[in-house]
């Protein structure tokens, strides 16, 4: 999917990411830009936290969305997402809901940071069956 074929926030969103050393831009639904440099689920997090309505309507371009990330973002109201690379999992889950989704890569799952097995968040998030249980889930692991 070339830059011209992206809903115009996502593609402000991804032009900031490429540009930048952020690991995470959300495009709010003014066209505001927020970025991130934490990776995994900590920018939805943070911004679930502290902006509960941030989310609702915007555009977000991330370097990886697995499962959980995917989860929070839905329970956010984002309409659109961008990952250089996305779970299998994720991307069925994201379309289901009906977010818009463009990716580089596809992978079958997340992995941990060591490569031998689940990422510790994609497989707590296989076990979720609704979004608003994945911001209660992941917020008691990540302060």
């Amino acid at each position: 999917m070339t830059e011209a074929q992206l809903p115009p926030r996502l593609a402000k969103a991804r032009q900031a990411l490429s540009a930048g050393s952020h690991r995470c831009v959300l495009c709010d639904a003014s066209g505001k830009l927020h970025s991130s440099g934490e990776h995994g689920i900590r920018p939805p997090l943070r911004w679930l936290r502290e902006n509960p309505t941030l989310l609702s309507g915007a555009a977000v371009a991330d370097r990886v969305i697995g499962l959980a990330a995917a989860q929070l973002f839905v329970y956010g109201g984002v309409a659109a997402l961008w990952a250089e690379t996305v779970s299998s999992p994720a991307l069925a889950f994201l379309r289901e809901q009906g977010v818009f989704v463009a990716y580089r890569d596809l992978v079958p799952n997340i992995l941990a940071k060591d490569g031998t097995a689940l990422c510790p968040m994609e497989r707590r998030a296989l076990a979720l069956q609704e979004p608003a249980k994945a911001l209660e889930c992941f917020s008691t692991i990540i302060q």
